[in-house]
């Protein structure tokens, strides 16, 4: 991280409230070295959700109904096995070509205003990643669909405590995400600094997670002759609508 995102961080920290006496602990927590461990379980109540069936109805989507449909069915799903509250809109557009380089054409986008979220919606580059298999996008979207679950604890936080006097160490996640989409890095600004921030490498370590779980699921389904070459559909079948 650069130094000026480290002092950008530890300013934005003080604005918030949060003392001197846990300004560093909160810097390490949110932006050096988040505990990700506190996500396990989580991450598998989630998982457990997650059917053979409805992975091969969503790839049927993007098949029969095309890359939009697709994307917005998946959104929808993970959305509800996440327990993410706010709906989702899909955005398509046209991405940047500066935010590009920094992987923008998928976006969750947060807006809150008085604390209250006025805007919540995944942005699409209507030109790109068009012609991928179904679990491309169901990773992409797993990811995105973490950030707004981190946005409603964070939201939700926001509106009910404080961050006087807090420690991050006894802080419940909530407390967490507040600070850092309060505080956050953009990739603009620092790549680095935006990569190692809590929510960026929690919501990579979630897809990574879902993505692992989904392949246990094909492969003993696959063994036991439940499925035959309906996997090819998930994880091979271009779209190309």
């Amino acid at each position: 991280m650069e130094l000026r995102t480290t002092m950008r961080c530890l300013q934005a920290l003080q604005n918030l409230g949060i003392s001197d006496q846990h300004l560093i602990s909160w810097y390490e927590a949110v932006f050096v070295n988040p505990d990700l461990s506190r996500t396990d379980l989580l991450f598998q109540k989630v998982a457990q959700h997650i059917v053979i069936d409805d992975l091969l109805e969503l790839s049927r989507i993007y098949v029969t109904q095309g890359f939009i449909t697709g994307i917005r069915s998946t959104v929808d799903y993970f959305r509800q096995i996440v327990g993410v509250k706010q709906s989702v809109d899909v955005t398509v557009s046209s991405t940047p070509h500066s935010r590009r380089q920094f992987g923008g054409v998928f976006l969750y986008r947060a807006v809150i205003e008085n604390n209250i979220l006025t805007e919540s919606k995944l942005l699409i580059d209507k030109d790109l990643w068009r012609h991928q298999p179904a679990s491309t996008y169901v990773e992409i979207v797993a990811h995105e669909m973490w950030h707004a679950y981190q946005t409603m604890c964070g939201l939700n936080w926001i509106r009910s405590v404080g961050f006087l006097g807090i420690s991050p160490s006894s802080a419940p996640l909530g407390a967490l995400y507040a600070v850092n989409m309060l505080c956050s890095i953009e990739p603009d600004d620092d790549l680095s600094g935006y990569g190692e921030q809590l929510s960026e490498r929690e919501a990579y370590r979630f897809n990574a997670f879902i993505m692992d779980w989904i392949e246990t699921l094909f492969q003993e389904a696959y063994l036991s002759g439940r499925i035959t070459g309906e996997r090819n559909v998930f994880y091979s079948l271009p779209i190309c609508h």
